[in-house]
């Protein structure tokens, strides 16, 4: 897998800004004969009129309750377990943590160039030598 990184800072400057919170929120969705939400928003933030608020990210649809298993062969408790993990694996990867990851990643990347570099100099310079 190739990483491009120039695309993925791009796509985590233009998304809403961290901290991002995976919850408490679990509310039945409008309609949804048992389908439960996990609702991703940002950390909460005063507000003059509403005491504090949250900018919706993302929700996740996390089971029907009361269903017999999904194709896969997992219960509705299964699938809230699941939906509850992707929501905070989701949160812990805002932009501001893959961009702080991108910048990690480049310095190291630029260490590694400079090493292999330097190992190709050495092996250079005992070849001229008659060294092997």
């Amino acid at each position: 897998m190739k990483l491009d990184l120039d695309e993925l800072e791009r796509l985590a400057k233009a998304a809403t800004p961290g901290p991002w919170d995976p919850g408490p929120w679990d509310a039945p969705m409008a309609g949804g004969r048992g389908q439960r939400q996990l609702v991703l928003t940002t950390a909460p933030v005063p507000h003059a009129e509403y005491g504090q608020t949250r900018e919706l990210i993302a929700s996740f649809s996390v089971v029907y309750v009361g269903t017999p298993p999904d194709a896969r062969g997992r219960a509705a408790e299964d699938s809230i377990v699941q939906g509850e993990a992707n929501a905070a694996f989701a949160a812990a990867a805002n932009p501001a943590v893959v961009l702080a990851l991108i910048d990690e990643l480049r310095v190291a990347w630029d260490v590694r160039d400079k090493a292999n570099k330097a190992v190709r100099i050495l092996k250079l310079r005992k070849l001229r030598k008659g060294d092997k």
